[in-house]
């Protein structure tokens, strides 16, 4: 599994190997498969960009990180942007660990701050629960199935990620 949800991305050959053990070792720490594949991309980014202008060895990374995440900040959103400071503190962090750098190159990262916007509603009123449950067809068997679902979530409190990877069999 390792192998083919990395094998979507690619890396300048300079950084191939140690891009692919720092994503193993997080793998097996635990680290998601939605949050493997967004390191992945990020990671992808920076190598890409360093290896196009001509930066390709890890000992000379220091002097180009800032200017990379400047380019970044005016094409992407802050959240992005700060995702990409978040894996590069990691990924840096593992190089220097394994003696790849001097230092923690993470120490070149700026600090993102930003405004998260609007959350989502975290809980619905009564009103708006039953609402919802009235807009729901029950008439055919897809409508059916979803009333099912959002009685699950409305009543049992149960996440959707649990919901959708639910199976008759289990229940």
């Amino acid at each position: 599994m390792f192998d083919m949800e990395l094998s979507n991305y690619s890396y300048p050959i300079e950084y191939r190997d140690v891009i692919l053990s720092f994503m193993k070792k997080r793998i097996d720490e635990g680290l998601s498969r939605s949050r493997s594949s967004c390191f992945s991309l990020y990671l992808e980014r920076f190598t890409v960009y360093m290896h196009e202008i001509g930066v390709k060895n890890l000992n000379r990374l220091s002097g180009h990180i800032k200017r990379f995440i400047g380019e970044r900040a005016t094409l992407y959103t802050a959240s992005t942007v700060s995702a990409t400071i978040s894996c590069l503190r990691s990924f840096f962090a593992y190089i220097h660990e394994i003696g790849e750098t001097e230092m923690n190159l993470g120490l070149f990262l700026p600090n993102v701050r930003y405004a998260a916007e609007d959350p989502i509603p975290s809980a619905f009123s009564s009103d708006e629960v039953k609402r919802i449950l009235d807009c729901v067809d029950r008439c055919n068997p897809k409508g059916k199935r979803d009333y099912a679902m959002l009685m699950l979530a409305a009543r049992l409190g149960i996440r959707s990620s649990d919901i959708c990877g639910a199976w008759f069999f289990k229940v």
